[in-house]
């Protein structure tokens, strides 16, 4: 018995919430219309503060990249810094031992 009176209750209590739910549709139109106004206004304000984060966030990845290029430039200059100085470096040792070896070669 316990069980058609739990059923029956929350078949009133479903029925109640759908009544509740039907009787917000069945508002005057002007209020319909008022409410939906309301909702594009809103709708619309987020639109705009997305639009705004985006820009923000477009920007935020063109700085980027622009650090990475300058970034990766002076890399490049690096690197090509370093080989022209280890050039040199072998150069000078090769300079140096050519004369060591002349110098060896007189003195004998």
């Amino acid at each position: 018995m316990q069980s058609s009176f739990m059923s029956s209750a929350s078949n009133k209590k479903m029925k109640v919430g759908y009544q509740s739910t039907h009787s917000l549709n069945k508002g005057e139109p002007r209020d319909i219309i008022e409410r939906c106004k309301n909702i594009i206004e809103r709708l619309k304000g987020n639109l705009e503060a997305e639009k705004k984060k985006l820009n923000q966030v477009r920007l935020l990845y063109a700085k980027e990249v622009q650090s990475k290029t300058e970034l990766s430039e002076l890399l490049a200059q690096c690197i090509e810094e370093v080989k022209t100085e280890v050039i040199n470096q072998r150069n000078t040792e090769k300079s140096f031992y050519s004369k060591s070896k002349l110098f060896s070669k007189r003195n004998r």
